[in-house]
This record gives structure tokens, sequence and C-alpha cells, in this order.
């Protein structure tokens, strides 16, 4: 994640997000109001039934974005690994183009089944992701203790967070 701090999106959030939009984010991320992440178990402490329902629909929306790129994965091997190593700017601007024309092409492809009522060859991908994270536990980001992001309490990450889980809950 420190990695991710040197990022534009971290740097410059209000480029990518309005103020009604953030990211959904694990615990490795620091929390901010365009960044939501989970509750975090105090140390000794419990988490209310309220944030453990909040952490468990979190996961669940994270868990359902994997399957998704373990869909497009599954589709385009080629999106595993680029076979080239990323030094200019033209690289850069190849790589992305690539990507973004695998997504075009993964939604031509479940349009046109839709369209055919063919069962989507999507599905198989999806369900082999969704198998790999069938043992995940989902409770593991209530480990306790705080992690390096965490942040003082009443931040505003904290407090967006905290009117989220109301709003939603």
């Amino acid at each position: 994640s420190s990695a991710f701090q040197r990022t534009r999106i971290a740097q410059h959030p209000s480029q990518f997000f309005s103020e009604t939009e953030w990211l959904w984010a694990d615990s490795a991320y620091p929390s901010h109001k365009w960044c939501v992440v989970p509750f975090k178990k105090p140390v000794g402490g419990t988490l209310s039934v309220d944030q453990k329902t909040f952490n468990q629909n979190l996961s669940t929306v994270r868990v359902r974005t994997e399957h998704c790129y373990g869909s497009i994965k599954g589709c385009f091997q080629s999106l595993r690994e680029l076979r080239f190593q990323i030094q200019t700017a033209n690289n850069l601007l190849y790589a992305n183009t690539w990507v973004r024309c695998c997504l075009i092409l993964h939604n031509m492809i479940i349009d046109i089944e839709s369209e055919l009522g063919v069962h989507s060859s999507n599905d198989y991908f999806f369900q082999q992701s969704h198998r790999l994270d069938e043992t995940r536990d989902l409770d593991a980001e209530e480990g306790e203790g705080q992690n390096m992001h965490d942040e003082l309490a009443g931040s505003v990450g904290q407090n967006f967070r905290k009117r989220l889980m109301e709003t939603l809950l």
C-alpha cells in the first residue's frame, strides 16, 4: 500500500471521485472519505453487530469484484501478465489500450450471448474464480489491533465510513 500512496488517485483523489463517489478497499489501505475500508477490531475489544454486518457486506462487494476480474482474466489470458515491460509513455499507452480492448470485447461477448439466449461462456470463469475464494475467511479483516494506516478516531475517513454504515444498514 505504500506504492498506492504514490499513485495519482491517492495524491489527487478529487480528479477521480466526486463528492458522492468512493472506492471500496481492504484493510491494507488508509481510511479516507474516498477510500472506505473495513472496521478493525480494537485491541481487546469487539466490533458491534452493525460493524460486523458492514464488513461482511463490504467483503461481499469486494469478492464479487474479484470474481469479475477472474472471469475477464480467464477469457483473456493475456491479462494475467502482459508480456512486455512498461518503460515509456508509449508502452503505458499500449498496455492501457490492450486492457481496454479486452474489456470492450468482454462486454460485447456478454451482450451478444445475451441477445442470442446463449448461456454465457463467462459463467465458467466466474464459477472457477468463485470456487477459489470460497475458502476465504471473510472475518480475517477483523484482525485485532491497529494497522499502520489506521487513523485517529473521528478522522474524516472514519466519520464518512460510519455515516455510510448507518445509511446502508
